[in-house]
């Protein structure tokens, strides 16, 4: 009998908004989220463009939206959820990681038409085709810009998800999803015109995956973890202190720490250090827990 995933790893999680986004008055434009079935863990984060007026709109709504039709894919029919976990657990490793990019991609194109029908909801232009482009451009651009980073643990596998940048770890070993020449891959770009030959770059991929039983601990984060990283080095304390996750707040609270601005008086000067985090930064993180 497979033993039920929620039972064999604990999970926490946290936000902070940047320093620059803080001193531009913008909001937190990180989101995550994460949820279960029993026989499945999901986690999900989603990084707004920081250009971009509202993005925690579009990262927000999102991840939410994206959760939900993965666990619903799942729990819709106990037949459904057979169907699926066993094609992810019977068939080759190759073969399930085609077939989830595959189901991983129609998640992907529903999120676009409920994303396009939210915008075209908020358009008040209705003369012409020109001005309505443009009032959809520039909703998109000012609210729904956003990567997705995510991870699925089923009994069999467990897989890492992305479109667009942003930082995961594996038992220790940690990757970094770059932006080429600095131009994240945001998802609601396939709403904005890209080219069909182009398409393929915006797609949900799967970057990993790893035998779920190998598994003791898995991070996903956005890519302001990077600052993180080069201020305090050891991203595993997230993974190795167990404090983390018996504490709800932690997370949170050890990212705001870091990101408090301070005043020191040094030889009789008043000197302020700004907070070290200058871009939002957001993580979920599990482990498995001791028998």
């Amino acid at each position: 009998m497979v033993k039920m995933i929620t039972t064999q790893f604990n999970i926490a999680a946290g936000s902070v908004i940047g320093r620059i986004h803080k001193e531009l008055g913008l909001n937190n434009q990180d989101s995550f989220i994460y949820g279960s079935t029993g026989d499945l863990l999901v986690g999900i984060v989603c990084d707004g463009c920081g250009s971009g007026k509202h993005t925690e709109i579009g990262s927000r709504l999102g991840s939410r939206l994206l959760l939900k039709k993965i666990l619903h894919r799942l729990g819709l029919s106990s037949l459904n959820r057979g169907l699926f976990l066993s094609s992810l657990i019977d068939f080759s490793k190759q073969t399930r990681k085609e077939y989830l990019e595959k189901e991983l991609s129609k998640f992907g194109e529903q999120l676009l038409i409920e994303i396009k029908d939210i915008v075209d909801a908020q358009i008040l232009s209705n003369s012409t085709d020109e001005e309505y482009l443009k009032e959809f451009y520039q909703l998109i651009n000012d609210q729904f810009l956003f990567t997705i980073l995510g991870f699925i643990v089923t009994p069999k596998d467990t897989y890492i998800f992305s479109a667009g940048d942003g930082i995961y770890a594996i038992n220790d070993k940690i990757t970094v999803l770059e932006s080429k020449d600095n131009f994240p891959l945001y998802y609601s770009y396939n709403l904005l015109n890209i080219t069909p030959e182009k398409k393929d770059l915006f797609r949900i991929k799967v970057n990993e995956s790893i035998p779920t039983e190998k598994l003791n601990s898995l991070l996903i984060g956005s890519d302001g973890l990077n600052d993180f990283i080069n201020k305090e080095g050891n991203l595993d304390q997230f993974w190795k202190d167990d404090s983390y996750f018996k504490n709800f707040d932690k997370i949170r609270r050890k990212l705001f720490l870091m990101n408090k601005e301070n005043v020191k008086i040094i030889n009789g000067s008043i000197e302020k250090q700004q907070g070290l985090l200058s871009d939002d930064t957001s993580l979920i993180v599990i482990e498995r827990k001791e028998n």
